[in-house]
């Protein structure tokens, strides 16, 4: 969950990283009812503040002006994304390696979180993918966010835990 004072945090990191066009943070209420709405359009993909921080630091490397939400969104969809692409998973279920095997488990804990129409293949190709990631959505639209990723990566990546899931049919 982020957390308003984690949205603060992360402003100022832009503020640092873009000291001429960051969001100006002199009217402390205007600045708390900014963070407080980044933290709400944050907190659907379920990021850290750490994954956030990095994404203000990647887009800082290569645009001048200071990034909107849905910039450093985009990025942390693109970090998670390519550290998916990295991540190995064995398709020997007796594999005793850190790779997960969506084969471990026979369904998705039941959360009241996943969108109403996701079959039990469908919850457990999500939850796996959100386990891969280490991170857990706290709503549908951050649930659904995973699984829209989840299919990027199965269309995208030939060796990916996405690729993986749709070789053996969960998405």
């Amino acid at each position: 969950m982020t957390t308003t004072s984690d949205a603060l945090e992360i402003m100022a990191v832009v503020a640092a990283c873009h000291h001429r066009t960051a969001p100006r943070m002199d009217d402390p209420e205007a600045t708390r009812a900014t963070a407080q709405i980044w933290a709400e359009l944050f907190d659907g993909y379920g990021f850290t503040k750490a994954e956030l921080i990095a994404a203000v630091k990647v887009r800082a490397q290569g645009l001048p002006d200071a990034p909107e939400p849905a910039d450093l969104i985009r990025v942390a969809r693109s970090i998670r994304s390519d550290a998916m692409g990295r991540t190995v998973v064995s398709e020997d279920p007796d594999d005793d390696s850190d790779g997960y095997y969506p084969g471990d488990a026979k369904a998705a804990p039941d959360l009241p979180e996943y969108p109403r129409e996701w079959d039990s293949k469908r919850r457990l190709a999500v939850y796996w993918y959100a386990m891969s990631l280490h991170a857990i959505p706290t709503n549908t639209s951050g649930w659904q966010a995973l699984a829209d990723q989840l299919d990027d990566a199965a269309a995208k990546r030939e060796h990916s835990f996405g690729a993986y899931l749709a070789k053996e049919g969960y998405v």
